[in-house]
């Protein structure tokens, strides 16, 4: 007996086959690339949009019900770039608020007198 016998097993099949045998591309990854370039450039929401609507689509292609395509990878990368940048410029506005409000504060309670 054979162990390492051929017909042992029935091959393997990575995707299960969708209508004519191939897998389609994900029907929203062109609106997940444009969502994460909208977010670098302009609208930073979007950005958050296309990373959650990303990991979505990732997980739907993971599954084997699409076929993996790099318009979903990029906006999905572009999104956490532009996640990024938003948190970045969001916690320079508050510390440009609240920076010179504390020093303004300390001035105040510094025992030297400003004659």
């Amino acid at each position: 007996m054979d162990e390492f016998n051929s017909n042992a097993y029935p091959p393997a099949q990575a995707y299960p086959p969708a209508q004519g045998g191939l897998l389609q591309q994900h029907p929203k990854g062109t609106a997940i690339l444009i969502l994460g370039i909208l977010g670098i450039i302009c609208c930073q929401i979007c950005a958050v949009v296309a990373w959650v609507m990303g990991n979505t689509a990732g997980k739907e292609i993971n599954a084997g019900l699409y076929a993996p395509t790099s318009t979903v990878t990029a906006g999905k990368v572009l999104g956490i770039i532009g996640t990024i940048i938003a948190i970045l410029w969001l916690g320079f506005i508050i510390l440009a608020n609240v920076l010179p409000g504390v020093f303004g504060i300390l001035s105040a309670l510094s025992p030297t007198s400003h004659l």
